[in-house]
């Protein structure tokens, strides 16, 4: 999956995918450990 789409999925913008702090690096964390389906 594109950051584009990702970010597209999570109401989000590219530029706060790519270089996620505080929350988002929290979530992009977790999902990286968990898979896409844990906050789905």
């Amino acid at each position: 999956m594109s950051q584009a789409v990702f970010a597209r999925g999570l109401h989000l913008t590219v530029g706060y995918i790519s270089r996620p702090t505080g929350p988002a690096l929290a979530l992009s964390n977790l999902i990286e450990r968990k898979g896409i389906n844990a906050i789905l």
